[in-house]
């Protein structure tokens, strides 16, 4: 499995991909059963207040396809033009390693996946109720915004953790590096991370010592040898 594919946005794809092609499947094949004149649009109480042609049902199929193409363009740009600072922050991005920034995606993904079946849910209900000319129903409005308003808390409510983890992992993580082919080590310990401590590493070369001054947790720093007279 890619690491951006997740089981959630698997089944919703496969969901995305069957909602649309049998919708179009079934306008096809009882195309002749549909009657000339269906309903065109729903009031707020789910009870038809126009009446229209059944090729209003072609817009509705136009629709699906216009979504189905805008989600795998939204995946395309998900997976290629994001960046840390971007599913970060600012402050967080030089402690985002990639299964941060990979976790961060898949979760992105699996929120756009469901939040376009559900789409597509509501797509192809109003177009079966259309087929066969009855109301959508007093209770079909409030249950599409409910169950948006919960992918929604859903997907807020995991990148808050995801996002915890990168700022735990910031504000008090003991990080220790390499130096010079492994010769020298150094430990970084982080008590805020927007107030980075100056550090310093002490080690022997060649008969001195030296020391390091770190400036910034970017690696920059500055020397001060002293000789053994």
């Amino acid at each position: 499995m890619k690491p951006y594919r997740s089981i959630n946005y698997r089944i919703a794809t496969w969901l995305i991909h069957l909602s649309v092609w049998l919708t179009a499947v079934f306008l096809f094949v009882f195309w002749s059963r549909i009657p000339d004149q269906i309903p065109s649009h729903y009031n707020g109480a789910g009870a038809v207040d126009k009446w229209g042609g059944k090729e209003v049902l072609f817009m509705l199929v136009f629709v699906m396809f216009f979504i189905y193409g805008c989600h795998f363009i939204a995946v395309l740009i998900c997976r290629n033009g994001t960046t840390r600072e971007g599913l970060y922050s600012k402050k967080l991005k030089d402690f985002v390693t990639d299964e941060d920034v990979q976790a961060a995606v898949r979760i992105t993904l699996d929120f756009l996946a469901w939040m376009d079946v559900s789409l597509m849910a509501m797509f192809v209900y109003i177009t079966v109720c259309s087929a066969s000319c009855v109301p959508i129903g007093s209770w079909f409005v409030a249950a599409v915004f409910l169950v948006m308003g919960l992918e929604l808390i859903w997907y807020t409510a995991r990148m808050l953790k995801q996002r915890k983890v990168v700022r735990i992992r910031a504000a008090g993580g003991l990080e220790a590096w390499n130096e010079e082919a492994g010769k020298d080590s150094c430990k970084r310990i982080y008590g805020d991370v927007e107030n980075v401590p100056e550090e310093k590493c002490v080690g022997d070369i060649a008969g001195g010592q030296e020391e390091k001054t770190y400036g910034d947790i970017s690696g920059e720093y500055s020397r001060e040898k002293e000789d053994d007279m």
